[in-house]
């Protein structure tokens, strides 16, 4: 029955077809006698039809298709977007739309003629190709967008989400991506990426080309079952028991390559809430946040327009040293980028930027740098100084100048360049930069005598040569100058620890576009340091010689290299390197078990803690403690080694927190936090006082913080706030009340002052401690965009507060403290957008309203009732709409680690 069907239908079209085309190659008389037959076929009615002087048949025919063709291009453009965004919009709105188009279809031909042709008159159109076209495309419009609607509707919506995070935007995605998936193909490079979802089902090492993977070597499951590689040959591999693998499978599949020059998801879809439950009285914390930016806007300013010059550079016409220095120069600046992605003023970037192009010519000047980076010098300084650089980086990642350098700066050090000897893993000298390895220190410690008093406190740089064995041997001018030369052929030569920050210059130009080549150095360096410290009992030696051996020109010990062990900070140096060149190897991998280059020097200091006061240790650094623990520093309290030499460990000090809470903040993971209770348990001093004071590197707070975090100490941010205004406040008094001379100050006069605070904000707005001081990138746990100005930061008005910090997500409270605005601000997680919201416990006033604010004529405001509700989110970002006085309080709930890290813009 259904062939017979198909077969009359197929009959009944082709029929007159056929009919038609016979016909057309006979004549009258041949046509009305016999229409089916075939006899009488002639081309004369043709070649009439073509030669007749009065109609052009071949021009009819070309104008009929330059009408087909447009009508159709001018449809298909108008009706595809519509369509896209009705098909994939689930707002009510849209599928109304829908119907009123789809109506559009039932209405007949004959009742349009009338109004068409009044609508062409009045628009000067009429008997013209051009109103001929416009009237054509408008009757197919509504079949078209209901047609491709309907197609678009069929395609799994997780193919546009897979597509944006490869990078293509929705254009993109509707004009390539989704025919190439209709038609069975891949469209490029990066469409290899569309399909997330198959993806989960194919084995890890399933061949997908142009993906860059997260890790350096692909995953195998077999059975079920992981196969297990080593990362780098030293570091535990991602898949060593201690992952799923499924988590190793969605690791992998989300792998992808990075748009150039960072990634916006701003054209992406995103899920959208609206605060509804109204502020009443504002918190103290939100006045005092808003109150702390107002602040440092006017501040940064006085300092700008007090210590700069017109070009950005320091007004400085001293002397410059031999190596040492140009780190002081953009320390001045090195919060300025972060705390404009903060929130801070409009302008504050483009200052930050003009300042460090100022402040980089003025070096080249002096002859610290070349071709804009450091001639060369140790990397404990290099890091400092590097901080206003990445700040710029992540704040901008569009700035095509500051990209190139970023690219420029990091193969300074790649495999084949001078600094790096690819034999033996190792960068050739302490001292490196843009002339290579820069053998030797700097000429003022050519004779290292007991006139260098700043550097008394750290004793002997070296402990084996004859005949000195005190500082006071220095006096003698012969014994000055042969420790000056042993450190010149023995701390000058060979890899030091401290050198693992320059890794922070591979991963930042890695951020950029991903290229392997910053990834896979950074971490074959790294491993090439984690596998000498695991040779070692697990504690990172300081020093390799020149053939790649640990303790070559040290006598065989594994302490006594630049700004090691032995000399002259330890921990301080050391510790720092090693917690920087951790959270990078964390970015780069995923991997929580790459940590270990940051965990094992704490734990093997942490072993030798003892108990004791401050005031009552001999301590190369207390003035820092004796500040940091004010009236609490003559109590008993934990204090750990700090340095090694032949003696043992000594230089006992307080643990510095700040990294084990960086080491914290990237895994959330129980070993480090029971790493930071342990320390909290034999801390002597209250955790939960905030005192007044402001280090170099602009930290310290971390344990009052802490104990916030965990519940304990409900008023840090008020505290901290005030604090820090306070602090704020000291700065601009100093600077109004300096009367240096300008031209002859110390190096370290500007940062002294510095009047940009960030620690407060990173803490209270991102979850995030302040940045590593020596060279570490800053992946906040939060970052934020002004949806409106499509920039980094906080909107005005805006203030924000992380309560509480998990594995599994964040606590945040938003405020809108303007009385008639309202303000947009997305939320994004993760500075590098690595991470996934998955869904949001968002707080919400009574659908039907908490009758706020209530009668006029009443003495007090109604009470202010919330409720919570679940929203689904599924992405790294969230846009929130705060009308004037509304607050929202979010509990993102959040999977780390599924994307590859990238810097970002809005």
């Amino acid at each position: 029955m259904r062939k017979t069907f198909l077969w009359a239908a197929t009959a009944f079209m082709l029929i007159p077809l056929y009919v038609l085309t016979v016909n057309a190659f006979k004549g009258q008389q041949d046509i009305l006698s016999s229409p089916f037959g075939l006899s009488g076929l002639t081309l004369e009615p043709l070649g009439r039809a073509l030669t007749n002087p009065n109609f052009n048949v071949a021009k009819g025919y070309a104008i009929t298709l330059l009408f087909v063709v447009a009508v159709n291009v001018l449809s298909v453009g108008l009706a595809a977007p519509a369509a896209y965004v009705i098909a994939r919009s689930p707002k009510r709105r849209f599928r109304v739309l829908m119907l009123f188009f789809l109506a559009g279809t039932f209405i007949p031909g004959q009742v349009l003629v009338i109004p068409v042709v009044y609508v062409l008159k009045t628009l000067g159109l009429m008997g013209t190709i051009r109103g001929f076209v416009l009237f054509e495309t408008t009757l197919t419009l509504p079949f078209s967008i209901f047609l491709y609607a309907g197609y678009i509707a069929t395609i799994p919506a997780v193919l546009d989400q897979a597509a944006a995070v490869d990078g293509a935007w929705p254009a993109d995605v509707l004009a390539h991506r989704l025919p190439a998936h209709a038609a069975g193909g891949r469209h490029d490079g990066h469409s290899q990426h569309l399909l997330g979802v198959e993806r989960l089902r194919e084995p890890a090492d399933h061949p997908r080309p142009g993906q860059r993977p997260l890790h350096r070597h692909h995953r195998r499951l077999r059975g079920g079952q992981p196969v297990l590689h080593r990362l780098l040959r030293g570091l535990p591999d991602a898949a060593a028991g201690h992952r799923s693998p499924a988590r190793l499978l969605r690791l992998h599949a989300t792998a992808h390559h990075q748009r150039p020059h960072g990634r916006s998801y701003e054209r992406v879809t995103m899920r959208e809430i609206r605060a509804t439950v109204p502020l009443g009285a504002p918190p103290a914390w939100a006045v005092l946040e808003r109150r702390l930016f107002d602040a440092l806007d006017e501040a940064w300013r006085a300092f700008a327009a007090r210590y700069c010059a017109p070009d950005g550079r320091l007004i400085y016409h001293g002397p410059a040293a031999d190596r040492d220095g140009a780190d002081d120069f953009y320390e001045a600046f090195f919060n300025w980028p972060t705390l404009y992605q903060l929130g801070g003023a409009d302008d504050l970037l483009e200052a930050a930027k003009h300042h460090w192009e100022g402040v980089t010519a003025q070096l080249t000047e002096l002859g610290y740098l070349v071709d804009e980076y450091e001639r060369g010098y140790d990397w404990f300084h290099q890091g400092e100084s590097m901080l206003l650089f990445y700040g710029i980086c992540a704040a901008d990642p569009r700035d095509e100048r500051f990209a190139a350098r970023a690219r420029r700066f990091a193969e300074l050090y790649l495999p084949g360049s001078a600094n790096y000897d690819s034999e033996h893993d190792i960068i050739r000298a302490p001292h490196n930069g843009a002339v290579g390895p820069r053998y030797g220190l700097q000429w003022e410690w050519a004779s290292y005598h007991t006139d260098l008093v700043s550097m008394r406190p750290f004793g002997l740089p070296l402990r084996d040569l004859p005949g000195i064995t005190r500082w006071e041997d220095l006096a003698d001018p012969c014994n000055a100058a042969r420790m000056g030369a042993a450190m010149r052929e023995r701390i000058g030569r060979g890899d030091v620890a401290v050198n693992l920050a320059a890794t922070s210059l591979a991963v930042n130009a890695w951020l950029y576009d991903g290229e392997d080549r910053y990834r896979d150095w950074a971490l074959r360096y790294i491993g090439a340091w984690q596998r000498r410290a695991e040779a070692n009992n697990g504690v990172i030696p300081d020093n390799v010689g020149p053939s790649g051996i640990v303790g070559e020109l040290h006598g065989g010990r594994w302490y006594g290299g630049n700004y090691g062990w032995q000399w002259p900070h330890g921990l301080y140096s050391v510790g720092a390197a090693a917690a920087i060149a951790a959270v990078n190897a964390h970015l780069l991998t995923g991997d929580d078990a790459a940590l270990a280059i940051g965990r094992d020097p704490l734990e093997a200091v942490y072993e030798h803690a003892r108990q004791a006061a401050v005031t009552e240790t001999e301590m190369s650094i207390s003035d820092r403690w004796l500040a940091e623990l004010g009236d609490e520093a003559g109590k008993p309290t934990m204090l750990v080694p700090n340095r090694h030499d032949d003696s043992g460990w000594f230089d006992f000090q307080p643990p510095q927190l700040g990294f084990p809470v960086w080491l914290w903040h990237r895994s959330l993971g129980r070993p480090d936090a029971d790493r930071l209770e342990r320390l909290r348990r034999a801390s002597g001093y209250d955790w939960t006082v905030v005192r007044p004071f402001r280090n170099k590197e602009e930290a310290g707070h971390e344990a009052p913080w802490l104990e916030y975090l965990r519940g304990a100490n409900p008023a840090y941010p008020e505290r901290m706030l005030t604090t820090a205004l306070g602090q704020v406040q000291r700065r601009m008094a100093l600077i109004e009340a300096d009367d240096a001379d300008l031209a002859t100050i110390h190096v370290h006069h500007w940062q002294r002052l510095n009047p940009v605070l960030t620690e407060a904000l990173l803490q209270l707005v991102t979850g995030t401690p302040q940045v590593l001081y020596n060279g570490g990138l800053l992946p906040t746990r939060l970052a934020y965009f002004d949806a409106d100005k499509h920039r980094p930061g906080l909107p005005p008005d805006v203030a924000a507060l992380v309560g509480a910090v998990r594995a599994d997500g964040t606590e945040l409270e938003l405020v809108n403290l303007s009385l008639s605005r309202t303000r947009r601000v997305v939320v994004q997680a993760g500075q590098f957008a690595e991470h996934d919201f998955d869904h949001a416990t968002v707080t919400a006033a009574p659908a039907s309203g908490d009758g706020y604010p209530g009668d006029p004529r009443d003495y007090t405001a109604p009470p202010i009732h919330e409720s919570e509700q679940e929203v689904a989110v599924h992405g790294p970002r969230l846009l929130v709409e705060l009308p004037p006085g509304r607050r929202i309080r979010l509990d993102l709930h959040t999977t780390a680690r599924v994307r590859t890290p990238s810097h970002q813009h809005y």
